[in-house]
């Protein structure tokens, strides 16, 4: 049976503990590592400099992903800014255009598809 906790604050990270999905404790590194992708969702980081500021080559931090939660640091980060996305899209009057190119994309086509992978 599955806990229902209540929705979480606008101020609240989507990580707010080290307590994984499965009730282990994530590594500190792991924890930092999705701490970093989330607070910089709107500059875009590298894995390299990711890996580097939690002190982990890109292939441990690959593998500390996969690991504990079955996807890619990539796979992880673009699923963050895609939920964050998802607001944007549903509560304002920006274009896709503008949103696409506010997250990066190199065309709105490739963030609906990203999107549409994401949300069915």
């Amino acid at each position: 049976m599955l806990a229902y906790g209540g929705l979480r604050g606008a101020g609240e990270s989507q990580i707010p503990s080290r307590q994984g999905l499965m009730g282990y404790i994530l590594p500190e590194r792991l924890h930092q590592a999705g701490q970093i992708m989330e607070s910089s969702l709107e500059e875009f980081l590298t894995m390299r400099a990711i890996a580097n500021e939690v002190g982990l080559s890109q292939r441990q931090l690959h593998r500390l992903f996969q690991e504990y939660t079955g996807i890619s640091p990539v796979r992880f980060y673009l699923d963050r800014w895609l939920d964050r996305a998802r607001g944007v899209v549903t509560q304002t009057d920006f274009s896709i255009l503008e949103i696409a190119m506010a997250g990066g994309f190199s065309t709105p086509q490739c963030m609906t598809r990203c999107y549409r992978q994401r949300f069915p």
